[in-house]
């Protein structure tokens, strides 16, 4: 199976707090970077892809997005239904909320998350964030993901912290 990933630090970040995920191949870097992975998938193991992205303007968001990306990977094994991708998830927020109570350098950090687990016969995609997952299947782009932003009557962002794992410890909502 090959994989293409790509992130930029965005307009409004000085440094890139992205990492991704595949399979058991972590990435990130304070640069944008393209890559094109070819990922031997073992059938009998969930496969992850995903992409945590570090709350910009916060304390430590590239240390959350990494936590994120590790525990998806050390989880993976075990994801093998929505209901147990929602409970990792709502564990990870939790812990990492709890390493910004334990910590004064990581207070208040956090990251979203989009993702896809890959299962024998089936795939499971989920987001905490305003991140968006996408499908492309007969020429056609949809978007799967419900984004987590709160918007303005004009249609733009409201420029409010969207739900995420860390801030707001297990009070959020995988899906």
């Amino acid at each position: 199976m090959n994989v293409g990933a790509c992130t930029h630090r965005g307009l409004a970040k000085s440094r890139n707090e992205d990492t991704i995920v595949v399979g058991q191949w972590l990435c990130w870097t304070a640069e944008s970077n393209a890559m094109l992975l070819a990922a031997e998938v073992d059938p009998g193991v969930p496969l992850v892809v995903a992409a945590a992205d570090g709350l910009g303007g916060h304390l430590a968001g590239d240390r959350a997005s990494q936590y994120v990306a590790a525990r998806l990977v050390s989880g993976s094994p075990a994801l093998s239904d929505p209901r147990r991708i929602s409970a990792l998830l709502t564990d990870v927020g939790a812990e990492i909320f709890n390493m910004g109570n334990e910590d004064p350098h990581y207070n208040g950090m956090g990251s979203t998350v989009v993702g896809l687990v890959l299962t024998r016969g089936q795939a499971f995609a989920f987001n905490v964030g305003d991140s968006p997952i996408f499908e492309f299947r007969n020429g056609l782009l949809t978007q799967l993901s419900t984004p987590d932003e709160l918007s303005v009557t004009s249609g733009g962002s409201a420029g409010a912290i969207t739900p995420s794992l860390g801030p707001h410890g297990a009070d959020i909502a995988p899906h």
